[in-house]
Order: structure tokens, then sequence, then C-alpha cells
């Protein structure tokens, strides 16, 4: 009896070795115990009835920071929503995996036109239990858009505590992290367990490479946070191609929060599905973010539990979901539990730095990929450049030069002759960024834009002969200094110093290229200084994506000394709150420029889509200006449901009627009144105030209106507006 007993105790030291699936004996059975405890659904828990509140929405994380930011920072980058649809779901789950949901409600805020989530997410995204041998998620399977649909999961995620777990998967950890206190005579001790897929054997499947918190009293799961790697999926050539080419890399992420119901079944309360995405084309980050929270859950419990077969668990995973779309009878919902956008607010992508895979963290050995700043380095349409073609590469140096990266970008505009690019490095310290740029810059004279800086102009208006921007040619060498604040980096305080020289465009393209006549650009005075600027933003993502309730702020000094002269102070503040049907935004612009002879390209143009609509662009300048913005809409209780056209889904038609009040004042000191009669330029000679009242559609991204001045007698004109920003 002795020689089995020893070499039972052998097996057990090979067993808790470093290269076993364990990393201790302990751990091995706090395993088993959760294994133990998911494979079955617990015996009285015969299902769940509950309403779950959904919120998916598509973001960029673009290159959206101020003049002089470097790329790729967060001083340099916004995360913001391009689109949010939020939608209510009535789900009814029983314990033999089959998950019935019923959309009830719905409504959407865009920021451009776009698409419904619906075309990229047709599965259910949600998970009604964490029970048995494999994970019912988003990620993987082919897809189905019918309007109901009973799904078997084509490609199943592997449980981290399957019966076939040892296969996929390696554990460690087994601490007690936490304890929650259910009562004054109750706490549950909370158990982290790190699972770590092995590489050579997840394909075909999903594994998941994470965290799993568990009860530590029974091993059901309290929370996983992780990340889901897929398998090798079928793919066509061009998209395999595009793929390539694009140097495209993406990873899932999962975070799904179990609650404690009538103190015996872990169920769900919060889930979060993340899809991140980036390419060689731009910085910026694509995410589909879609985050559902569980409300009114009623519990349907058995009588006796006499009759209950051993057998009797999880059956295999059977959801079937109705979209109501347009059509459909049935009323708006009206009970929502959030304001839209509310839960993509107080979410990050840096939410999951923690368990990010290699290529998306800051360790590592140095790497090299082809990517710009943003798409407009690559290409752009205006009419100083004609066309620009560019190409961008970054080299991050990770562990080599830990937070060091250098970007070298350049590109040929076709009107304008000439070779642009450029070079900027970066070295980042937890909250503490420091940046160096050299720049041969198309740089925007807009003063009341929705952000502070240009984008290359717009691609698709520029065709058409309408720029509604003016440019310098400007030349930059950088150094700046960023201290960031708050968990999304939303907040930061930044000192740059910079040499720069500005100067007019030689030529311009006079016609679109399908038709329509350019403006002029407007003039620049030629001359080369020394830059200081000094920056605070706070809520930067509500200022660049204003789609969600919530509060933002820039403000801006900057001095410039030499042949170029001049000071200049500016603010910018954003308010927007939802109350009930109706959206109230407020945005305040002011800035005041001083100077002996204030560079042209320095002063302030108001009129137009620069926050007067009943006024012609840039109808009025000065050397101060003061731009006030308030908007009411009201979403009207009707076509409120998709739009579905053959296998597109549109979102709501959703119509909003929205008045506004524009108001704006400038003024010429000094100098400057002389400087404007010699431009042929004038103030607004007092406030002037534009009333605007317009239908807004499909959350939005459109709008057909009027607008006319009230500070006199004037026209109505006519508005066609795209897009959602003040």
């Amino acid at each position: 009896m002795i020689a089995p007993a020893l070499l039972l105790a052998v097996c057990q030291i090979v067993a808790a070795g470093p290269d076993s699936t364990y990393s201790s004996v302990a751990l091995a059975k706090m395993v088993d115990m959760a294994s133990q405890a998911n494979r079955r659904v617990p015996a009285p828990l015969l299902g769940y009835r509950a309403l779950i509140e959904s919120e998916v929405a598509l973001l960029v994380n673009t290159p959206g920071g101020a003049d002089g930011a470097v790329a790729g920072t967060a001083a340099a980058t916004t995360e913001a929503a391009a689109q949010i649809e939020q939608f209510v779901l009535k789900a009814n789950w029983a314990r033999s995996g089959v998950f019935q949901q019923e959309q009830v409600g719905y409504r959407a805020r865009m920021l451009g036109p776009s698409i419904s989530a619906l075309n990229i997410l047709p599965r259910p995204w949600t998970a009604p239990a964490l029970y048995g041998n494999r994970l019912s998620l988003l990620f993987g399977g082919a897809p189905s858009l019918r309007t109901a649909d009973t799904i078997r999961r084509a490609m199943p995620a592997v449980h981290p505590f399957a019966d076939d777990r040892a296969e996929f998967y390696r554990y460690s950890g087994g601490d007690t992290v936490t304890n929650i206190r259910i009562s004054a005579d109750r706490s549950i001790p909370i158990v982290l367990i790190f699972v770590e897929p092995i590489v050579e054997r997840h394909k075909q499947l999903m594994v998941f490479a994470g965290e799993v918190y568990i009860d530590g009293t029974t091993g059901e799961i309290v929370r996983l946070h992780g990340r889901i790697r897929v398998g090798p999926v079928k793919q066509s050539a061009a998209s395999r191609l595009v793929r390539m080419v694009a140097q495209v890399q993406e990873v899932g992420y999962v975070d799904f929060e179990n609650s404690l119901q009538q103190g015996k079944y872990w169920l769900p309360v919060w889930q979060r599905l993340e899809y991140q995405a980036i390419t060689s084309f731009t910085e910026a980050r694509a995410t589909i973010r879609v985050q559902s929270v569980w409300r009114d859950v009623e519990l349907s419990l058995r009588d006796s539990l006499t009759l209950v077969a051993a057998g009797d668990t999880l059956g295999e995973p059977q959801y079937s979901v109705r979209h109501a779309l347009a059509g459909d009878t049935s009323s708006g919902w009206g009970s929502w539990s959030n304001d839209i956008g509310a839960l993509t607010a107080n979410a990050s992508a840096r939410d999951f730095d923690d368990v990010a895979p290699p290529e998306f963290r800051p360790d590592g050995p140095a790497q090299f990929r082809w990517q710009a700043r943003g798409f407009s380095d690559m290409i752009r349409v205006n009419r100083v450049e004609g066309v620009f073609i560019g190409v961008a590469g970054l080299i991050d140096f990770r562990e080599t030069a830990p937070g060091v990266s250098l970007r070298l970008f350049g590109g040929w505009a076709t009107s304008a002759n000439t070779l642009k690019g450029g070079a900027e490095a970066v070295r980042v310290r937890g909250p503490w960024v420091v940046g160096a740029r050299a720049e041969r810059q198309l740089a925007s004279t807009n003063d009341f834009a929705l952000s502070l800086g240009g984008g290359g102009g717009n691609l698709i208006g520029s065709l058409f002969g309408v720029e509604n921007y003016d440019w310098v040619d400007r030349r930059i060498l950088s150094a700046s200094l960023t201290r960031e604040f708050g968990i999304k980096h939303a907040s930061s305080l930044r000192a740059e110093i910079a040499a720069g020289d500005d100067r007019d465009f030689s030529s311009q393209l006079k016609h679109g290229l399908f038709g329509g006549d350019f403006r002029p650009n407007r003039p620049v005075t030629r001359g080369s200084y020394v830059r200081s600027r000094a920056q605070f933003d706070i809520g930067r993502n509500i200022i660049t994506s204003p789609l969600a309730s919530g509060l933002g702020a820039t403000l801006v000094y900057e001095r410039g000394s030499g042949a170029l002269d001049w000071q200049r102070s500016q603010f910018q503040g954003f308010a927007q709150q939802m109350f009930g049907r109706f959206i109230f935004a407020a945005r305040v612009d002011a800035a005041a420029v001083a100077g002996d002879a204030i560079p042209v390209q320095q002063l302030l143009e108001v009129g137009g889509n620069e926050g007067l609509p009943g006024y012609d662009y840039k109808e009025f300048a000065g050397n101060q200006g003061l731009v006030t913005r308030t908007t009411l809409a009201f979403l009207l209780p009707v076509l409120e449901k998709p739009l579905r056209l053959g296998r597109l889904v549109l979102p709501a038609i959703g119509p909003q009627l929205q008045v506004g009040l524009y108001s704006g004042v400038t003024s010429a000191t000094g100098s400057v009144a002389a400087q404007l009669r010699q431009l042929d330029w004038a103030t607004t000679d007092g406030w002037r105030s534009t009333l605007d009242a317009r239908v807004r559609f499909f959350g939005g991204a459109f709008s057909l209106g009027a607008s006319r001045p009230v500070d006199r007698t004037g026209p109505w004109k006519f508005n066609f507006g795209i897009g959602g920003a003040l």
C-alpha cells in the first residue's frame, strides 16, 4: 500500500510543478470546485425573466487633440462616439439553454450618416448565464440578419472551468482579493484566478484569457474580465488582401459581472463586450462597445427537488431574438433607466489594458508598423493642395526604451506640386507626456469649429467646390509637456514652445472635380515667430463627440513673438443634458487677440457654420469675439423602430423637432479697425442673432430646416445639415 500512496504523492508534486496546468495543488482544488459548481445550473433554478437595457456604441480614438499635441498619446487623441444606439430587450431564459429576447425599446444618436449596429451585430450580444462547458459570446460564427432567428453558436468559447479545460488553459493565482458582505452575519470571500490559454491548442475555437473572480464558498463565477482569442475563420480572398495591406490588428474583450439573486444564485447584472481594431491607415482605434444592464429580474424556481434528474443541466444554447422594425405596431418605449450615452461615457478602452494582448501593450520588443496619425495624413483633398497622398511609419520602442515612440510621415501635394511631411517623437511616463515635432503643416484658421484644429478639409465637399475652411502653409518645430488627468485621460494640462513660419499658398484650385467654384483662400500674413502655448482641457471627449450628456471645456493662452507678434486667449465650453424626450445643448466660444500688428490668420471670424447659420460664411471679423449657441430638441414618439431595406438595417427615422438660438458679437480695437477696412471685412457692429428651426432624422444624422436673423429684418435661409454637432 505504500507504493501506490508514494506514486500518488509524486503525481501531485508533478501536477503542481511550474509547467503544469495549475500553479499549486490548492489552486487545482479550487478550480475543480469551480468546475463542479459551474457545470450545472443550481437545481432549484428553472430560469428567469428580465429587462435588459443595452447600449451599443461605435467609437473612434481619433487624433483630435490640439495643434501641436503628439499623436499616439491621450493628449492628442480623443475617444469619440460616432454613433450610440440603445435597446431594451424583454428576456426569458430557461435552464434548458433557451434564451428568448424581444426588442421593445430603441433610440439612437448619430454624429453623421451611418447604418445601424444591427448590421455588424446581427447575433444576440448578451450571455444569459455563465454555466456550462462552453460560453455563448458574440464573437465568431456565421451571422444571421433575420428578424427572428434561433441560433446555435457556430464557434463557442471554451469555458475556463470546462471539463476539458486542461487541453486549453493554464491557471495561476487563487488568492482571496476581497469580501462581499451580504448581511450582518454573512460575507462571501472573492477569489481571483488567472487564466491563460495554451496558444497552440485554440484553433477552431474561442478561448478566454484573463481574470475570473469566483465565490470562494461555492465556486460560482462572480466576474469574468479578459480577452477572447478567436480561432481562424473563413475569409474571402478580397478580405484577406485588405487585412494584409491594412495590417489589421484586432482583439475582443469581455467583462461580465454577476450579482447574487435571492442570496443563492449568481446571475448577470452587467455585461460588456468590446471589439477593438487598429490598422496601418490611421492612429485611430476603431471600437465597438456593447454594454448591457439587467433589471427587474424575476426568478422561476422549482416547487420541489424530488424529480430533479442527475443529468438535468444546461443544454446547448438556443437563442432567439426579435428586433422591432419599422412597421411594427408596438408603441415607443419610455421607461429608460439610463440616458443615452451614459454607459459609454463611463467606460474607456483603457479599462482592458491589464488583459490586452502583447501587440496592444506598451511592453515587449520594439516594433515597427506602417501607421499614420489620421486618414488625412494618407489622403486628403482641398483647394490649396489638390489631392495629397502620403505614407507614415511608427517605431514603438517598448522595452528597448519604455514609453518612447517615433513617427515619420510625408507625402506629395499634387496641385501645390510640393513634398510635405515631418517627424514626431514622444515619451510617456504614467500621466506625463513629453513630445517633440517637426512638420510642414496644413493648418486651419477657423476659430469656432467643433474642435480647435483643422483636419485637412472635407473630402466630399472639396470634390464639388464646397470647402468651409481656410488654410495656412505652416512650418513648425515644437516641444511640449503634458500632464493627463482622469481614468479616460479626457482632461489634461499642456505647455508648448515652438518655432514657426507661416506662409500663404502661391496657387489654389478654382473648381471642384465635379463642378462648383471654390472660394479664394483668405489672406495670410507671412513671417516667422516663436510661439509659447498653455492649454487646459476637461471633458475633451464630450466636446469632440457631443452625443452623451456631460460638460466639457478648453482654455488656451498663446503668445507669438518675432516677425509675427500676437497674444491670444480662447475659451470653449459645451454642456448637454437629456430630460426624458428633451435634449438641451449649449455651447459658448470666446476669444481675444492682442498685438501691435496682428497677423491676418490670427483674427477672429464668425458667420455661417462658424456660429451664425443665418449669415454668410465668415461674414464678420474682429480681434474680440463671443459666440453662444443654444438648442432644445424634442424626440417625437413616432417612427422609432430601425428601418430595414433588404438585408440593410438603418437607424430609426426618429424625427426630432429642434429650435436653436445662435448669437455672436465681434469687435475691433486699436489698429485692427483700419486693418479690417483694408481687407474689406467688418465687425458685427453689436450683437447678431439667428433663430434656427429644423427637423432632424436618423438619430440627428440629417436635418432640414431654415434660419433667419432676429436682430434685423431678413429672409429665411434654407438649411440642410449633415451631422448633429453644434
